[in-house]
């Protein structure tokens, strides 16, 4: 049985990602995560992207993964 799963089919109580001290913990981590895949991929260790991402099969792909 799932964590949280009452058995009725209903949803637990609380259903938040997390306490502020936890998303406080997360920013950091994917931070350094991010850091440490610009190191192992021998890019500058603080380099910030200047991709577009933003295309129509995005919009697409996003629009289907909501909907379901």
């Amino acid at each position: 049985m799932p964590i949280g799963y009452s058995g009725d089919g209903t949803a637990p109580a609380s259903t938040s990602s997390g306490s502020p001290s936890t998303c406080s913990l997360r920013s950091p981590g994917a931070i350094c995560g991010a850091v440490l895949a610009n190191i192992m991929f021998d890019l500058g260790a603080w380099q910030i992207s200047t991709n577009d991402r933003i295309t129509n099969g995005h919009l697409v792909g996003e629009v289907v993964a909501t909907a379901g």
